[in-house]
């Protein structure tokens, strides 16, 4: 009796360890699953949008709203308050990139080629305490 007690306590610890694995992965999976559902909406949205730009009507339509372009011969305005500031949302360019601010790559090359031919700064004499005395040998050897 007590060893099919035994028995049956070893299986159910063993069933209990690979459910709670079991348990994981099912969790593990459906978050993937979450993810990939969500990175397929995010491509098929991009994937709208790129295919609007193909459309030289909407580009046009863009460039006018966004940067206040004009076609030739067209004359372009801009209302204003009483205090002499634009009404609405002007023209707006994009932000600089971080791209548009990194140096050159010459300026790079100079630079360590500046920093390599550098003359190394003086290091203060070691004092007493700092000198590491070398050890006696003994005459026997």
């Amino acid at each position: 009796m007590a060893v099919l007690l035994l028995v049956l306590l070893v299986l159910a610890i063993s069933y209990a360890s690979s459910l709670k694995a079991f348990l994981q992965q099912r969790d593990a999976l459906a978050t993937a699953q979450a993810q990939i559902a969500e990175s397929s909406a995010a491509i098929k949205e991009l994937e709208g949008q790129k295919a609007r730009f193909d459309d030289p009507e909407y580009v046009e339509a863009l460039a006018r709203s966004r940067f206040g372009w004009v076609k030739l011969g067209e004359i372009g305005f801009t209302v204003i308050d009483a205090d002499g500031n634009p009404v609405g949302k002007g023209p707006e360019l994009p932000a600089a990139t971080q791209e548009a601010a990194a140096p050159e790559w010459y300026s790079t090359l100079w630079t360590s080629v500046e920093v390599a031919g550098g003359v190394p700064q003086k290091t203060s004499p070691a004092t007493t305490d700092e000198v590491v005395k070398p050890q006696k040998q003994d005459e026997d050897q």
